[in-house]
C-alpha cells in the first residue's frame, strides 16, 4: 500500500509518499565556486517534523566538530553549503544531490536552477537519496557519533520521499531579446553543422522563424523521419560537435507559450566521434521537456533512437541521459515519463557504477497514486554492452529497474511491459547478482487468477564478458 501526506510549510510543498523502494543512486558531482555558496539556515525546514513511520526528521541539527568535517568524504558533503548531508534529496530533473534545506533556501531565494549545472528546471521535483543516507548513517556509526537524522526504525527500511518545491509555473512569454538570442543561437550553430552532417541532414534539423515569431521545422520524408548517422569523427567532432548538434536540436518557445520540437529527426547516430561527457550533457539538456502557458510538459516525440557507442562519455554523460528518462509527476499527480526514446546505446562508454544507478534510478517504474497502476519507461533497448565496470550493485540496480516484476492493486504480477532487448556487461559481476538476474525473469505464480505470469515482452538478455584490455580513453588518445 501506499500512504500520500502533504504539507504545506511557507511556499514550499513536500509531498511525501510512502512505498518500498530499493534504492537510489548517488552521482559523482562537483562542488559549487565558493563564490555561489550560501549559509544554510533552512529557514522552511524549521520546527517541521513528520510522523515517524513516514519521514525523517526536518528539525535535526549539524553539531559535529572542525576535525572530523576534515574526515568527511567528499560525497557526503552539500555541495552548496560544504556541510555534511542529513536529509540528502536528489533532483529528479538533474540528478545531483543537495541537504533538503539547502535546496529549499535556494529555491526559496527565487533561484529556478539547479545550483550544480545551472540548468534552468521545468520541474521542481526531488526524492530522498536513500542510498546515500545509509551511507552516512554507517560513517557517522563507525566514527562513534550517533547520526544526526534521527530514523523511526532501520536505516535499510526508509521510507521513499518526493518533495515538491513551488508549484506555480515559471514561464513567460520569449521577450525580445530572447527572440534574438534564439536566432542568433540557430545561425551559429547551423554554421557549424553543415560541415560536420552536410547539407541535407543540417539543412532539415535547422528551424526556421517566421514572421509572426513562430519557430518551424522541415517536416522531412513522409515516412521513417531523419536519420542522422556520423561515425568515427574523432579529430573535428568531439564534444564541439555534439554540442553544435544539440543546438539544433533544442526546442524553441513561441508567443503562445507552445514550444517547437524537431518533427523530423528520428535517430541521432554519434559513434566512435570522442565525444566526453559535456558532449552527450548537451544534447541531453536539448531532449529535457519544457512547460508550456497550460502547465502541461512539451517534450520531442520524434526521436526515438540515440546512439552513443565508443564515446567516452563515462558516468558523467550517462547520468545527463539518463536523467532524459526520468520520471516527472503530472499536475493531477500521475507520474509520466516526458520523452519518446525507446533505444539507447552506450556500448564503449566507459560507464561505471555510479553510471549504472543513475540509469536504474530514471528506469524504475512508478506507481501512481490515483489508481495504483505502474508506469514504466517507454525504453525498448538498451545496450551497455563493453561497460567492464558497471559492478555488482550496479548490475543489481540495472536488473531490479527493467526486469523485475512488480504487483499490481489486485495483486498481480506485472513485467516491465516495453523492454525487448538488453544488453549487459557482466564483467567480475558475483554469482548472487547473476542468480538476482535468473529470478528477475522467472515466471510467478498469481494466485487471484490461478495462473503463471511470465515476461513476454523480453526477447534478448544478452551477459557478456568483455575483455579486460577495453580502454576506450587510450582508444582516442
Amino acid at each position: 500500500t501506499t500512504t500520500r501526506v502533504t504539507a504545506s510549510v511557507d511556499q514550499v510543498s513536500l509531498t511525501i509518499s510512502v512505498a518500498p523502494r530499493p534504492w537510489f543512486p548517488r552521482v559523482s558531482q562537483r562542488r559549487i565556486a565558493p563564490d555561489a555558496r550560501m549559509k544554510s539556515t533552512a529557514p522552511h525546514s524549521a520546527g517541521v517534523e513528520f510522523s515517524a513511520d513516514s519521514a525523517i526528521s526536518a528539525t535535526s541539527h549539524i553539531d559535529y566538530d572542525e576535525e572530523m568535517e576534515s574526515a568527511v568524504p567528499e560525497d557526503f558533503m552539500d555541495p552548496i553549503t560544504y556541510t555534511l548531508m542529513q536529509r540528502p534529496v536528489t533532483l529528479l530533473e538533474t540528478g545531483h544531490t543537495y541537504e533538503l534545506g539547502s535546496i529549499q533556501e535556494w529555491f526559496s531565494r527565487g533561484n529556478h536552477t539547479c545550483p550544480m549545472t545551472n540548468i534552468p528546471l521545468n520541474d521542481k521535483v526531488a526524492e530522498v537519496n536513500t542510498d546515500l543516507l545509509r551511507a552516512i548513517t554507517a560513517w557517522r556509526t563507525s566514527q562513534g557519533s550517533a547520526p544526526r537524522v534521527q530514523l523511526s526504525g532501520p536505516v535499510t527500511e526508509i521510507p521513499r520521499q518526493v518533495f515538491r518545491f513551488h508549484e506555480e509555473t515559471y514561464w513567460s512569454p520569449p521577450t525580445a531579446s530572447d527572440i534574438h538570442r534564439h536566432e542568433h543561437e540557430v545561425k551559429v550553430a547551423f554554421v557549424h553543422v553543415l560541415p560536420l552532417l552536410g547539407p541535407l541532414v543540417a539543412g532539415e534539423m535547422k528551424p526556421e522563424k517566421t514572421a509572426e515569431n513562430y519557430w518551424t521545422f522541415s517536416q522531412g520524408p513522409a515516412e521513417g523521419g531523419i536519420h542522422c548517422y556520423v561515425a568515427g569523427r574523432t579529430s573535428d567532432f568531439g564534444d564541439k560537435g555534439a554540442k553544435w548538434v544539440a543546438q539544433l536540436l533544442r526546442p524553441r518557445p513561441n508567443p503562445d507559450g507552445s514550444w517547437a520540437h524537431n518533427p523530423s529527426l528520428a535517430s541521432l547516430g554519434l559513434q566512435w566521434d570522442n565525444i566526453g561527457a559535456a558532449g552527450a550533457r548537451a544534447v541531453a539538456n536539448a531532449l529535457q521537456p519544457h512547460l508550456q502557458s497550460d502547465g502541461q510538459r512539451t517534450f520531442n516525440r520524434a526521436l526515438k533512437d540515440l546512439n552513443f557507442r565508443r564515446n567516452p562519455i563515462g558516468d558523467g554523460g550517462v547520468a545527463a541521459l539518463a536523467a532524459v528518462f526520468a520520471p516527472r509527476l503530472s499536475a493531477s499527480g500521475e507520474w509520466m515519463h516526458c520523452t519518446a526514446l525507446t533505444s539507447l546505446d552506450v556500448s564503449c562508454c566507459g560507464v561505471g557504477e555510479a553510471g549504472a544507478r543513475a540509469l536504474a534510478q530514471s528506469l524504475t517504474p512508478r506507481q501512481n497514486q490515483t489508481d495504483g497502476s505502474w508506469v514504466w519507461p517507454p525504453l525498448e533497448t538498451l545496450n551497455l554492452y563493453g561497460n567492464p565496470h558497471l559492478g555488482s550493485e550496479g548490475v543489481a540496480a540495472l536488473v531490479g529497474a527493467l526486469l523485475s516484476p512488480v504487483k499490481s492493486t489486485a495483486g498481480v504480477w506485472v513485467y516491465n511491459p516495453h523492454l525487448t532487448n538488453l544488453s549487459v556487461d557482466v564483467s567480475g559481476v558475483d554469482d548472487k547478482v547473476l542468480a538476482a538476474i535468473g529470478a528477475a525473469i522467472a515466471p510467478r505464480w498469481n494466485p487471484s487468477v490461478q495462473e503463471w505470469q511470465f515476461n513476454k515482452t523480453l526477447c534478448k538478455l544478452e551477459l557478456s564478458n568483455s575483455i579486460p584490455i577495453l580502454n576506450i580513453s587510450e582508444n582516442f588518445g
